[in-house]
This record gives structure tokens, C-alpha cells and sequence, in this order.
């Protein structure tokens, strides 16, 4: 791939879609469990669908960022303020979908919420 090529399908990556299809609230609500349950049959243990203004959040991720929570999750403070707002990250961002899988063995008892 040529360097023009890359930089072509890395600018086209962050445009908005413009054959983006509008849905009907019924069909986004179906679409969003049908994203859920796929999901959970990927093996996650939780799916979360939120809108792309996550800017009210920045403040808590700053904190939880300071206090080190990430642990060896370097990638977590690398992007700054992409990560409570998203359409920087991706012209066009509508929703945020986020998974989670536990990690920590079965046997050793629920941390305290941070």
C-alpha cells in the first residue's frame, strides 16, 4: 500500500458516513439488543450503548486517570479529551458502544467501587 493509498483511506476513516440509514426508535431500540446479546454470545459480560456527548464524564476519568486506576492501561490518558469526546476521535460518532469482561478469578471477593 503506498503511502497516498494510507492516507487516503485514513482521512475517508473519519468522515462521515453520508449512506448512514435513518431508523425508526423501534428498529434502534431492536438494533441495540440485538448489539447486546451479540455481545453477551461473544462472551462479554456486560454491552453498553450510550450517545456520543460524554463530555459531563471527563472530570470522573480525569480522577479515576489520577488515582492510577488504569494500572498498566497506558492507552487510557493517550488520547486526552477523545475519549469523553468521541466525535474528535471519529468525525460523525453517534453512539459509543462499550463492552466489559471480568477478568479477575471467580474466587477472590468484588473490590470496592473505586
Amino acid at each position: 500500500m503506498t503511502s497516498q493509498q494510507t492516507n487516503s483511506s485514513t482521512s475517508a476513516e473519519s468522515k462521515p458516513d453520508s449512506s448512514a440509514v435513518d431508523l425508526s426508535a423501534q428498529q434502534l431500540s431492536e438494533l441495540a439488543s440485538n448489539i447486546k446479546a451479540w455481545g453477551v454470545e461473544m462472551g462479554f459480560d456486560a454491552v453498553g450503548i450510550s450517545d456520543g456527548e460524554l463530555s459531563k464524564h471527563e472530570a470522573h476519568l480525569n480522577k479515576w486517570l489520577e488515582k492510577g486506576m488504569q494500572g498498566e492501561m497506558d492507552y487510557m490518558h493517550k488520547h486526552g479529551s477523545k475519549r469523553t469526546n468521541p466525535d474528535q476521535l471519529v468525525v460523525g460518532t453517534k453512539r459509543v458502544i462499550s463492552v466489559r469482561m471480568d477478568y479477575a478469578p471467580v474466587d477472590i471477593m468484588p473490590l470496592k467501587k473505586y
